[in-house]
């Protein structure tokens, strides 16, 4: 039953998809670059309510930071002594990963508070229950980092 009920999702998501007329995306490309990175890396739109701008920033900068240790420690899963070449002996790296699981936990701690404690009305009617799974899953893949990464 759920792989029929996949099934049929998939097909109506591919019949969107290919309903949708292409995007001329070949002009400007120095306005559209400088957007992505303002915009997506630098986060500005939603900079613009500090509290929740922050908290966000300090998640999505957290794993993108974080992602080369995430590496690490799959290739640690499978050879103790292994680590990625060249970053994984940097101490400075090490110390960024440091402050960016702080960072990464003071970012879901205040998600949690806005949920759970602020309760804003553009959350209302919101899964708040995946929200908070989704919390705690990224609290536990941080901290997994914090204290897998002491050898």
């Amino acid at each position: 039953m759920t792989g029929v009920l996949f099934g049929r999702r998939a097909l109506f998501l591919g019949g969107i998809v290919r309903a949708a007329r292409p995007a001329d995306r070949s002009g400007d490309r120095p306005t559209r670059v400088r957007n992505e990175a303002v915009d997506v890396l630098g986060q500005r739109t939603l900079l613009q309510r500090a509290v929740p701008g922050l908290m966000h920033a300090f998640i999505f900068w957290g794993f993108l930071v974080l992602f080369p240790t995430i590496v690490m420690a799959m290739i640690g899963a499978v050879d103790v002594h292994a680590t990625l070449p060249w970053l994984g002996h940097q101490g400075w790296y090490m110390l960024l990963v440091d402050v960016f699981v702080l960072l990464v936990l003071a970012g879901v701690a205040t998600a949690v508070v806005i949920r759970a404690v602020v309760r804003p009305r553009r959350f209302e009617g919101s899964h708040r229950g995946e929200a908070y799974v989704i919390l705690g899953l990224i609290a536990a893949v941080v901290l997994t980092l914090l204290s897998g990464m002491r050898r």
